[in-house]
C-alpha cells in the first residue's frame, strides 16, 4: 500500500504524544481524531489534528466519527482498544462496507484472570485486521491468544537533549539556589492521580526520611489528588513544570526516581537522567502498574520491592555504588531500545506488513 491514508482515533492527545504523530506525518498521510480535553495536559494543536463531538455513557463514551470516515476514506483506522469506546463495535461492523483495514491499538491484558470486559476485547482484537501493543511484554504474552497479525511499539517519550549535571561542585550550587538542601535526593514526577496512591507516596517518603535523614525529594507534578507537602522541609515540590531546561536541571539533581503505584511513561524521563526506579511489586494486593512497568528489570534498572517495608529499608541504606550501575543500565535500556526513532519505525514496520 503506497503513502496509505491513516486515520487515528484517541480518546485524547496529550502533549508528550504529539511528537510521535509528526514524525508520522512525514511518512504518511495522517489524520488524528480524538473525543476528549484534559486540562491537566499541554495543548497540542497540528493540522492532522481535530477533536470530533462524543458522547458519555458512564465510563463509556461514543466518538462521532463517522463523518471523518467518509470525508477522509482512509485506507487504515486506528482505534484505541478499549470496550468502553462504544464506537469502535461499529467500526469493526463497517470497516468492509468502507473498506479500510481496522487496527486496534492496546495495552495488552493484564497478569490477572481475565475479566468479563478482557474477554469482550479479546473478541474486538479477533474481528479486527491486527492489533499493535504498547509494549513488546505486552505483544509477548498476547501471542497465546492467537490473534491475526500483531506488533508492538514500545512505548516512549521523545526526549530533548539536555546535558546533564554530573560536576559534583555543579550540582551542589544549583542545589543551594534551589534551597535543596538533602545529600542524596529521590524524584517523583507524574500528575498527581487516584491510580499514583499519592497518601501511600508521602507515607513512604516521611518513614524513608525518619531512618536517613540525608535523603530528601524532589516532586515535579500537580494534580487534585496532590497532597499537601508545605510541611515538609525535606520535600521539594515545583509543581508542573513544563519548561525543559528548568526540568532537566531538576532531573540531574535527583539520585533515583520513586513511584510505588502505577509506573507509567515518566519512567523514561528517569532512565534517561540515569535515576534508577524504585517502586512496589504488582503482586501486591491494591498496587498495579501501566504497562511500562515491564520496562523494570529487578536488581538491573530499578529496584522493585514485595512490601512497603522493604521499600523504605532498601532506600534509606541506600549505597551509592549500586545506585550508579542501576542508573547506568537505565540509561541504557532507554538510549539502545526505547528511542522516539524506535517506536516511529516499529509502526512503520507494520503498516507495511498490512
Amino acid at each position: 500500500m503506497k503513502n496509505p491514508k491513516i486515520l487515528f482515533i484517541q480518546p485524547l492527545i496529550p502533549h508528550y504524544r504529539a511528537p510521535f504523530f509528526d514524525r508520522l506525518s512525514g511518512r504518511f498521510n495522517i489524520f488524528v481524531r480524538y473525543g476528549r480535553a484534559d486540562s491537566g495536559f499541554e495543548t497540542v494543536e497540528r493540522k492532522y489534528l481535530k477533536r470530533v463531538k462524543n458522547i458519555k455513557f458512564g465510563k463509556a463514551e461514543f466518538f462521532f466519527v463517522f463523518s471523518e470516515l467518509i470525508k477522509i476514506k482512509p485506507d487504515i483506522v486506528v482505534t484505541y482498544g478499549e470496550v468502553k469506546q462504544l464506537s469502535n463495535i461499529i467500526l469493526l461492523l463497517i470497516r468492509k462496507i468502507f473498506c479500510f483495514k481496522l487496527i486496534i491499538w492496546s495495552h495488552g491484558f493484564k497478569d490477572k484472570e481475565m475479566t468479563l470486559i478482557d474477554k469482550f476485547r479479546l473478541m474486538e482484537m479477533h474481528f479486527s485486521d491486527g492489533v499493535i501493543f504498547y509494549t513488546e511484554d505486552c505483544y509477548k504474552d498476547a501471542a497465546k491468544y492467537n490473534l491475526n497479525k500483531t506488533s508492538y511499539l514500545n512505548n516512549t517519550l521523545e526526549l530533548k537533549k539536555t546535558e546533564m549535571i554530573s560536576s559534583v561542585d555543579e550540582k551542589d550550587i544549583i542545589k543551594k539556589n534551589f534551597n535543596i538542601k538533602t545529600e542524596l535526593n529521590g524524584l517523583f514526577i507524574s500528575r498527581f492521580t487516584q491510580v499514583k496512591a499519592p497518601e501511600l507516596l508521602l507515607e513512604i517518603m516521611k518513614r524513608i526520611h525518619e531512618k536517613n535523614n540525608n535523603i530528601g525529594f524532589i516532586i515535579i507534578g500537580q494534580g487534585d489528588c496532590k497532597p499537601d507537602f508545605s510541611d515538609y522541609d525535606f520535600i521539594y515540590d515545583f509543581g508542573r513544570i513544563y519548561e525543559n531546561n528548568k526540568k532537566a536541571v531538576l532531573l540531574s539533581l535527583a539520585d533515583f526516581a520513586l513511584m510505588p503505584r502505577w509506573i507509567g511513561l515518566s519512567v523514561i524521563e528517569s532512565f534517561a537522567y540515569k535515576l534508577p526506579m524504585f517502586t512496589l511489586s504488582n503482586k501486591m494486593k491494591n498496587i498495579e502498574h501501566s504497562v511500562e512497568y515491564f520496562y523494570l528489570k529487578h536488581n538491573v534498572n530499578c529496584y522493585i520491592a514485595n512490601d512497603t517495608n522493604e521499600l523504605v529499608l532498601k532506600i534509606a541504606n541506600i549505597d551509592k555504588t549500586e545506585l550508579t550501575n542501576l542508573g547506568n543500565n537505565a540509561y541504557n535500556l532507554v538510549n539502545e531500545e526505547l528511542t522516539m526513532d524506535n517506536m516511529v519505525n516499529n509502526f512503520c514496520s507494520f503498516i507495511e506488513m498490512l
